[in-house]
């Protein structure tokens, strides 16, 4: 595999956890199979550490096939289950919204899909 195709296949994951609200989680590059369960480690130990609501910035998200979005939607049930908490996905690039649509996640998750993020979240989002 060449080192630019390699580049294209990579998974970051930085996680921002305030002293107040809630934390944000920025994804960058593509969520499959293989970096799921790097993904879901991560998402679940702020949940068990006791943050009941996480951010989840997909801006610079470049994929997300079904595994990515199975592992998205079972965190969000387990932080619903746990503490009546949820995930927020925001600013999903438009083909990761079309996947999102297409499982019906964009349901699920609609107050943080249109918009509605807390605003103790907005500014961190971009930053």
């Amino acid at each position: 595999m060449t080192a630019r195709l390699q580049a294209l296949r990579t998974f970051e994951m930085s996680i921002d956890v305030p002293n107040q609200g809630h934390p944000v989680v920025k994804l960058r590059g593509e969520i499959d199979q293989a970096n799921v369960p790097k993904l879901e480690r991560g998402l679940n130990a702020l949940g068990e550490a006791g943050w009941s609501t996480i951010l989840v910035d997909l801006s610079n998200t470049a994929f997300l096939d079904l595994s990515g979005a199975r592992a998205l939607a079972d965190v969000h049930a387990h932080l619903r289950q746990m503490a009546g908490g949820c995930l927020i996905l925001s600013s999903p690039p438009a083909n990761v919204s079309r996947l999102l649509s297409f499982t019906g996640l964009d349901r699920l998750l609609a107050p943080s899909m249109d918009g509605q993020v807390p605003p103790d979240l907005r500014e961190r989002i971009s930053a």
